[in-house]
């Protein structure tokens, strides 16, 4: 065996092992049972959840993790395990893609840095599809690099498979790997029109195979479209945080608050190494034509950030900041890529440079497996601390009502919970149809909200305040003193003290 094959099987082990190491530590978030619950059921349950607007993604990933689940069953890590597979496989791809287009030693350093990427190991093993399209976009561009070199029928035929597999996984994919793999297709073969219809051809015929779900993905998108405005949607001041906020959860994650000098020391690094990476890209882009692999990286990392930025500012304004770099996660392989670019061109301060680069994103690395300053605390939502806590704690006949976004009623199906009994209700409905049902102690469970803060409190909450009498309150997941005011600042409205809240009432 070879050193360079080596070294890249070394890569895929670290990464195999982060991916692995305590893939069940933490309660599945909300988006992640909530798949579970749909794909665990049947194929028609399934297309309806999705054609109710309650998965907003295409179909792919639910039809594999279907399938994954009727044979590895539904426990954490087993519907955790196929985003972890998914993730290894494209720090492979982006080794192969980084050395096609780059050479093998920049291909290698760019593996390395993607295998311990935080957002990678934050996204990457979720219950979601987010690896399975970064896996697919990079075998894309990888088939698009051959396509555009040797085009003939076969080549044309797999790169219109590939553009069909990404419709049907991810939307943003669609359009910005997709679609900028057309454009550049148009541009470069614009004088050949016999390849050109080949081309488009293959690409209509695959855009053809997904007329039987656009029904339900114009569905999707419309439901989106017409939530709530996020904090920080539109305007100037929203548009520079989320050019900020691109890079900084790109380099060094989203498990570190920026305030932080380790935050501050790793991004000013980052900063300085994709910004020789850029020079280096836009020297190859303006060296070369269309096919240049400067021209190719540019556009495949611009498309998806600029992109984003400019849909969540317009039209789909529902979709907070703070989600925006899981939502194009396939721009991270191309991100790294650079900052590959800008290490490789150091010469012999390289080795040096992967190392410091590695050392800076140690401290997300820590704060990511202890649960500590996350960003979005929804992915450490404590549901099954949650439910333990009540379970300890409850007396015979007490009943317990949960926010669903909360996870207890998951966790008390998945656990088979009879003790206490929770009570089916929708918070901000009509609390009557369920008082009935209330005993002498009635455990509430609350999730921490920011941009429904003003509907609270619900209205079953109101009528214990009332009616009860509140003897015990316990709160999970405390969020950092600094980090609330910091949220309360960029959006201007208070921001919650605990991700879930339980409160114990009796009667008076």
């Amino acid at each position: 065996m070879s050193v360079t094959r080596a070294v890249i099987c070394l890569v895929l082990l670290l990464a195999l092992g982060l991916l692995m190491i305590r893939l069940d530590a933490k309660s599945l978030s909300g988006d992640e049972w909530g798949n579970v619950q749909i794909e665990g059921g049947t194929l028609e349950g399934m297309i309806a959840g999705m054609a109710s607007a309650w998965s907003q993604h295409p179909p792919g990933s639910h039809l594999i993790m279907y399938g994954w689940i009727k044979i590895a069953g539904a426990t954490d890590f087993a519907v955790r395990f196929p985003g972890a597979f998914w993730a290894v496989v494209s720090v492979a791809l982006l080794y192969a893609l980084g050395r096609r287009w780059f050479g093998s030693r920049l291909g290698l350093i760019a593996a390395a840095l993607f295998a311990i990427a935080p957002d990678l190991i934050l996204y990457g093993r979720m219950e979601k599809y987010y690896s399975l399209v970064v896996a697919l976009a990079l075998a894309s561009l990888l088939w698009f690099d051959r396509t555009i070199r040797q085009p003939d029928r076969r080549r044309l035929a797999v790169q219109a498979f590939f553009s069909l597999a990404i419709l049907y996984t991810d939307y943003f994919a669609a359009l910005f790997v997709v679609g900028a793999q057309n454009i550049l297709a148009i541009l470069i073969w614009r004088r050949s029109p016999a390849i050109l219809r080949g081309w488009l051809t293959s690409q209509v015929a695959a855009a053809a195979l997904f007329v039987p779900f656009a029904g339900i993905a114009i569905g999707q998108v419309s439901s989106v479209a017409a939530s709530v405005d996020a904090d920080l949607a539109s305007g100037w001041k929203a548009i520079a945080a989320k050019l900020l906020y691109f890079p900084y959860a790109y380099s060094v994650g989203e498990t570190i608050f920026p305030w932080m000098p380790a935050a501050i020391v790793g991004a000013l690094l980052y900063g300085g190494f994709g910004l020789l990476g850029l020079r280096v890209w836009i020297r190859r882009a303006k060296a070369g034509q269309l096919t240049s692999p400067g021209v190719w990286s540019l556009t495949f990392l611009i498309a998806p950030i600029a992109g984003a930025i400019l849909l969540t500012s317009t039209w789909l304004k529902t979709v907070p900041l703070i989600t925006l770099p899981n939502h194009v996660l396939f721009a991270l392989p191309l991100f790294v890529l650079l900052i590959a670019s800008g290490i490789d061109g150091l010469g012999r301060w390289r080795a040096l440079a992967v190392a410091a680069a590695a050392v800076a994103i140690m401290p997300s690395l820590v704060n990511y497996y202890t649960d500590a300053q996350f960003h979005n605390p929804v992915f450490v939502t404590p549901s099954r601390d949650v439910l333990r806590f009540i379970v300890e704690n409850s007396l015979p006949g007490d009943v317990a009502i949960a926010d669903e976004a909360s996870g207890v009623a998951y966790y008390s199906e998945q656990w088979n919970v009879t003790q206490p009994r929770l009570l089916a209700h929708t918070f901000g409905s009509d609390p009557r149809p369920i008082l009935p049902q209330l005993g002498e102690r009635v455990w509430l469970v609350i999730v921490g909200r920011d941009r429904t803060r003003p509907a609270e409190p619900d209205l079953v909450q109101a009528w214990l305040e009332q009616s009860y009498r509140l003897v015990e309150t316990a709160g999970f997941a405390e969020q950092d003193e600094t980090y609330r005011a910091f949220k309360s600042w960029l959006t201007g409205r208070p921001a919650y003290r605990y991700r879930v809240v339980v409160k114990l009432f009796t009667r008076p």
